[in-house]
């Protein structure tokens, strides 16, 4: 009786292990990225610390592709990251908005902190925030790409 109750046992362990081994799916492979960067200026001026995110437009496929994001350094210039952290965009075509906070005196808002929990607010026109009509587009190409902005505060 024993070495039957071990042998189930033994057994379903194995089944157990078997079927868990399948579980959680596959995951889709890694997608082919494109180093894409470039400058945005407002107003002529570079504009530091601009969130740039490529939000992907256009045929049925975009619904496979993922958003990338960059933040402008002081010098206005980016690169954008894709949503799996690593540099590049997927290629195709891309509907681009821009955000940037700045607290009441114009300073950034503080490191690690929510932008309206500290009081900060958005410095840029709204037809910069969201995707619609009047959105920036860009284009990403098979190859390196840069795409520059020039963004008007009016």
């Amino acid at each position: 009786m024993t070495i039957t109750r071990t042998l189930v046992s033994v057994c379903l362990l194995a089944v157990g292990l078997i079927s868990l081994s399948g579980c959680g799916g596959s995951q889709a492979p890694d997608p082919d990225l494109v180093p894409v960067s470039g400058t945005v200026t407002l107003n002529g001026k570079p504009a530091a610390e601009v969130t740039v995110a490529f939000n992907p437009s256009g045929t049925s496929e975009s619904s496979t592709r993922q958003p990338s994001f960059a933040v402008t350094d002081f010098e206005g210039k980016y690169t954008l990251k894709h949503r799996n952290g690593e540099e590049g965009a997927e290629p195709g075509e891309y509907m681009v908005t821009f955000s940037k906070y700045e607290m009441p005196d114009g300073s950034p808002p503080p490191a690690g902190s929510e932008p309206e929990a500290v009081g900060a607010k958005q410095a840029l026109p709204e037809r910069y925030l969201s995707i619609g009509e009047d959105a920036e587009t860009a284009t990403v190409e098979s190859s390196a790409t840069v795409v520059d902005f020039s963004l008007q505060s009016r």
